[in-house]
């Protein structure tokens, strides 16, 4: 039995160890290329166009449009409460920039609803759809991300957080600023329709309210609206 000195035991460890640390970094390669692949994914939501790929301003808005524009949105009104009510709500921002990042993610897969009333029959099977969607979709995603995007999602979708109640005050608000000035995109909204859609979001944000007064008061004086009620 060949007996094996000191130098020949260290080279094996040293073998030993960098087959090992092949192995690792063969198994890390795999699973980024795995999470490139999930990444490509999400990306989709560069191409999922808001309001039934009608043109907005011109052109096609997508889904990342909108989110990104939310952050803005978000810090205008912050600033805005701030100066209209200070010390009044303690709002975490950096939770509802994630919640903002993620609140339309899934539409990557499912795209996006008008809320239009002509689109009022796919409007009723959007939850249905989103649900349906949600446990395949969690399975396309990075991990790193699911842990993140799982409980944020929850957190808007329940709307109890007084975060997530100001984040969906911001997606309103986004969705009228890109909207502004296009007359054409209300051909099918009623003044009761757009009261009912979104007056109900600043109820928790009264010193914000003036926003929907005076978009409301625009909107009626250049006859946005249908004179008849939408049914």
């Amino acid at each position: 039995m060949k007996i094996i000195n000191e130098k020949e035991w260290r080279g094996l460890l040293i073998f030993e160890n960098s087959s090992i640390l092949a192995l690792k970094i063969r198994k890390d390669m795999s699973k980024l290329i795995d999470d490139i692949r999930k990444f490509k994914h999400i990306q989709k939501l560069k191409q999922t166009y808001r309001y039934s790929e009608r043109l907005i301003c011109w052109e096609k808005e997508s889904t990342a449009d909108h989110s990104w524009c939310c952050l803005l949105v978000s810090d205008y009104l912050l600033e805005v409460l701030e100066d209209k009510a200070p010390w009044k709500y303690e709002l975490d921002k950096l939770r509802m920039h994630e919640l903002i990042i993620y609140h339309d993610l899934l539409e990557a897969d499912t795209w996006d609803i008008d809320m239009d009333p002509s689109d009022s029959d796919a409007q009723k099977t959007k939850q249905q759809i989103e649900e349906e969607r949600m446990p395949i979709f969690m399975g396309m995603i990075p991990d790193e991300i699911q842990k993140i995007y799982k409980p944020r999602i929850e957190e808007y979708e329940q709307r109890e957080s007084i975060e997530s109640k100001f984040v969906k005050l911001v997606d309103t608000v986004e969705a009228e600023f890109q909207c502004f000035l296009q007359k054409d995109l209300f051909e099918s909204w009623t003044r009761e329709y757009f009261m009912e859609k979104r007056k109900k979001h600043f109820a928790c944000f009264p010193e914000l309210e003036y926003i929907y007064e005076e978009v409301l008061e625009y909107y009626t004086e250049n006859n946005y609206f249908r004179v008849d009620k939408y049914k």
